[in-house]
């Protein structure tokens, strides 16, 4: 769903399953990496090319499992948080500050995985998640070098990221995050 929405757009989109395929790689001519899977990689090598990538102006956009994609503070720096914890929740998702992918979008209210996070200060606020219990960061921008990166929670299961306000959310900050074509 992604790969084809992105590709439709005119990107051109390289999927891979495997990580490692990025070590030893020129990740300079990527304009966007959008990884799309989580679940803890211990492995510095990969988060620090990744970091590298970034810091020289190429974008990352993930969202929600993205944020524990590694489980060091190289990778933690570079997304703006860490994953806390997790659980099933009805909640809202309420768009926050002046940002162009904040302003002019309705609240949604989702039934999805509410992340926990640890949110770096100098990360941009985009959304709060509010549910009875409490309220919490839920999506982010923010500068790594020369790239941008951006991060959402929601999206645990595909019928949130068929809604068609979480996958303009999504896209949305995928494009935003992408390094800004140069001028000839």
């Amino acid at each position: 769903m992604v790969a084809g929405h992105l590709a439709n757009q005119g990107y051109i989109v390289n999927s891979t399953s495997h990580f490692g395929s990025i070590l030893g790689s020129d990740l300079s001519p990527i304009d966007v990496v959008v990884p799309i899977w989580s679940c803890g990689i211990s492995a510095p090598p990969y988060a620090d090319c990744l970091a590298a990538a970034v810091r020289a102006g190429t974008g990352l956009a993930t969202f929600h499992g993205g944020i524990n994609m590694f489980e060091d503070d190289t990778y933690a720096n570079l997304i703006g948080g860490r994953y806390v914890e997790d659980r099933t929740a009805s909640y809202e998702l309420e768009f926050v500050g002046d940002h162009p992918l904040a302003r002019e979008r309705s609240v949604l209210k989702l039934e999805d995985e509410l992340y926990s996070v640890d949110v770096d200060p100098d990360c941009q606020i985009l959304a709060t998640a509010r549910d009875e219990e409490t309220q919490m960061p839920a999506a982010w921008t923010k500068t790594f070098g020369d790239g941008r990166v951006f991060y959402a929670t929601p999206a645990h299961d595909l019928d949130n990221l068929r809604r068609q306000e979480v996958r303009d959310l999504i896209f949305s900050g995928i494009s935003w995050a992408t390094r800004p074509a140069v001028a000839s």
